[in-house]
């Protein structure tokens, strides 16, 4: 895991992976950049508890679509370390065993607001 995490560090967009109990496992400097909190403040935490989604699409929702499709894209709004909501685009991914058996969701993201052109906002 640890030359994964490394992996990670070298990715500009914000990448986060948490196990099916919704743990947070790996957090990238991309992912701290976005929401505020450094990698020792994020891993170990529930994902729904730190970001405090206030979107209607529960965590339960995206696991369950998850394991049954293998991925899940959308938007969302979360909320940053310093309180400030942001919408920001997800594509989450199941991560299986080398048996097939689900492990780890892997969520890459990016500030929806920020990739939006002014027309759209």
């Amino acid at each position: 895991m640890r030359e994964q995490t490394a992996i990670l560090s070298l990715i500009r967009e914000a990448i986060h992976i948490r196990d099916l109990n919704d743990h947070i496992l790996t957090w990238n400097d991309g992912a701290q950049q976005l929401y505020g909190w450094a990698a020792s403040q994020a891993v170990g935490n529930i994902g729904a508890e730190l970001f405090k989604s206030s979107s209607a699409l529960s965590e339960s929702r995206i696991l369950a679509e998850l394991l049954t499709h293998g991925a899940w894209i959308g938007e969302r709004e979360v909320k940053t370390m310093n309180g400030e909501e942001r919408i920001v685009e997800s594509h989450r991914s199941l991560i299986v065993d080398n048996k097939g058996g689900a492990k780890f969701s892997a969520g890459h993201l990016c500030d929806a607001m920020r990739a939006r052109s002014p027309s759209e906002g």
